[in-house]
């Protein structure tokens, strides 16, 4: 007969009622239960060994199920850190973005100063350049009609001496007449000393000669004509 042995009587009772028909005994300050060995009918008609491999595979599973909990506590963590390096990562990224985009609006507003002050140049310039233009403009047109005015003045002069000699002449007319001479000039070789006289230019005479032919004008009238 089995027993067992408890501290107190009310837990002793509570396995006496589970395994009845049993025994209640008082031995010193402990109470042992003495219950009738009986053997276990298993409402299950699957044989000992197939229960033992289900219950097998069950704990394998509830190992599975607790080694998968875990995991996923892992993962759940790493997510966790994950997004907190998002947040950061998003957090500096759109302080750098932003740092950048107003470094270029920067850029473009000095881009945009300098573009400006460059036009006012140009713009200056191209008034100056202008009323300088204007002013060589009205000073030619003032030579312009300085210059007409002694055209005429010489064409006028011109016609009255014309006049003049046909009133004086008669009828004429202007020849041009050429008139031919000779220069003598210090030779371009030796310079004049004539190499001791051994100068193939000069001969050894220091000189040069030239014929030179200038050309004049000539008034022929029909007195000289004949």
């Amino acid at each position: 007969m089995p027993t067992k042995t408890f501290r107190f009587f009310a837990e002793a009772k509570d396995f006496a009622k589970q395994h009845a028909p049993a025994k209640v005994l008082r031995e010193g300050g402990h109470f042992v239960v003495a219950w009738e060995a009986r053997a276990e009918v298993d409402p299950d008609p699957v044989g000992d060994r197939e229960v033992k491999v289900l219950r097998e595979e069950l704990h394998a599973a509830r190992q599975d199920r607790e080694r998968l909990i875990r995991r996923n506590g892992r993962l759940q963590d790493q997510l966790n850190i994950t997004e907190q390096e998002l947040s950061a990562l998003q957090a500096t990224w759109h302080e750098d973005f932003k740092v950048q985009v107003e470094a270029t609006i920067e850029s473009c507003k000095e881009q945009k100063r300098k573009l400006k002050q460059r036009a006012e140049q140009l713009e200056s310039q191209t008034d100056q350049e202008c009323t300088r233009l204007r002013s060589e403009r009205e000073e030619a047109e003032k030579k312009k009609s300085a210059y007409q005015n002694k055209y005429k003045e010489l064409v006028e002069e011109y016609q009255f001496i014309i006049r003049s000699l046909k009133d004086r002449f008669g009828e004429f007319r202007v020849l041009d007449e050429v008139k031919e001479h000779q220069e003598r000039f210090f030779c371009s070789r030796c310079g004049g000393d004539g190499n001791d006289g051994n100068c193939p230019k000069c001969d050894g005479t220091g000189w040069e000669e030239r014929i030179v032919f200038d050309k004049s004008k000539k008034l022929e009238t029909d007195a000289n004509r004949n």
